[in-house]
């Protein structure tokens, strides 16, 4: 689902969504894409459909998830930092990505509908289409696995569906090679963010986007590794199903975290 507000001249975006699901659930999820789009008052809704053979999926493990508490958005954006560099991404890319999040990373400063793709070693952003970005596509989790995933999170009191959308994100991400994501929601009033590597999962920074920031997301790669044109296929056109158990930590200090790190 892909939802805008457009005129002669310009299209906003405005919502996105995409799920795998199995023929029996489509007319029900597809309600609710529809549903979910309205809510930003869009004057164009444009609904996709692809079949996806089963054995055609990757299953990955769920990532792990820490919720670190930071008292301002400074003392998160210091705290970001410091966890890029730790999960491999150069000063100089990490704190680079840090303003270009703060400063809008569409044109005109405004919200980006994909991703931006970054070197990690020099900070230079790489993706093919600037006013666009790059969508992470084609991933859910798994039709046994989504309610147990569900569940243990309620449990943490991590009951907001953005929240495991934003998990499923990530999970997809860090699974398809890159080096580190940094994210905060286009949301207004929600704040919270997330870095998500290999090395340390999924961590949510509370208080972490400054009050009415657009949303931005940034994925760090290593092009010693592999070419922008591999990470762009598997971010956009591997299937992946996400699978439990996941790992919740308790809620810790930007202290804490950074002396368990």
């Amino acid at each position: 689902m892909w939802a805008s507000e457009s005129d002669e001249n310009t299209r906003r975006h405005l919502s996105a969504a995409e799920r795998l699901v199995e023929e029996p659930h489509l007319n029900q999820v597809v309600d609710e894409m529809v549903l979910r789009a309205k809510t930003k008052d869009p004057n164009d809704i444009q609904i996709s459909l692809d079949l996806v053979p089963p054995n055609a999926c990757r299953h990955v493990r769920c990532l792990p998830v820490q919720t670190v508490h930071t008292a301002s958005p400074e003392r998160s954006a210091a705290l970001a930092a410091e966890i890029l560099i730790r999960a491999g991404v150069s000063p100089k890319s990490a704190l680079a990505g840090l303003a270009a999040l703060r400063n809008g990373l569409g044109p005109r400063g405004q919200s980006l509908p994909g991703a931006s793709l970054w070197d990690k070693d020099t900070g230079e952003r790489v993706e093919p289409d600037f006013s666009k970005g790059i969508r992470a596509n084609r991933f859910d989790y798994s039709s046994t696995g989504a309610g147990v995933i569900e569940s243990t999170m309620a449990d943490y009191g991590l009951t907001y569906a953005r929240t495991r959308e934003a998990l499923a994100v990530a999970t997809k991400t860090v699974n398809s090679g890159v080096t580190a994501e940094i994210c905060w929601s286009s949301e207004p009033a929600y704040t919270t963010g997330y870095i998500a590597s290999p090395r340390y999962g999924y961590v949510r920074l509370t208080g972490f986007k400054p009050y009415g920031a657009c949303g931005g997301r940034i994925c760090f790669i290593d092009l010693t590794a592999d070419s922008v044109e591999d990470y762009v296929e598997r971010l956009e056109r591997e299937f992946v199903l996400i699978e439990p158990p996941v790992v919740i930590h308790d809620p810790v200090s930007a202290e804490e975290f950074l002396d368990q790190a």
